[in-house]
């Protein structure tokens, strides 16, 4: 019986998150995955601007990983929509470095999502 996650630090209170895909076995990374995921949410909850090397020391993980997560935001499947994460560009064009917040007022749907609550 899946509990809901009230600690992103205890995998035993852990709701296990609807992924999926070709490479996904969820006895391997549907506890990683679904951590990582509150991991990442709590943080940017905040709605602050960051960039995914930012997150990545902040929350741990990848910036492949943490760029996955900000996409699982986006996803109606995870409580989210395409508008849930906003991107801009940080600096000169030329260097390519975009910054991420998620926007305020998708925080509430992620964050239930995440839980478990209903």
């Amino acid at each position: 019986m899946a509990m809901a996650l009230r600690s992103a630090d205890d995998p035993r209170q852990l709701t296990l998150l609807p992924f999926d895909g070709a490479t996904y076995i969820p006895s391997s990374d549907g506890s990683r995955l679904s951590t990582q995921f509150y991991r990442v949410l709590l943080l940017m909850s905040d709605s602050r601007w960051r960039t995914l090397a930012e997150i990545v020391t902040m929350a741990g993980g990848t910036e492949a990983s943490v760029s996955a997560r900000l996409r699982d935001f986006r996803k109606a499947k995870f409580g989210g929509t395409p508008d849930a994460v906003d991107r801009r560009r940080r600096g000169e064009a030329k260097r390519g470095l975009h910054e991420y917040r998620l926007a305020a007022e998708h925080t509430g749907a992620l964050l239930r999502m995440a839980r478990g609550d209903k």
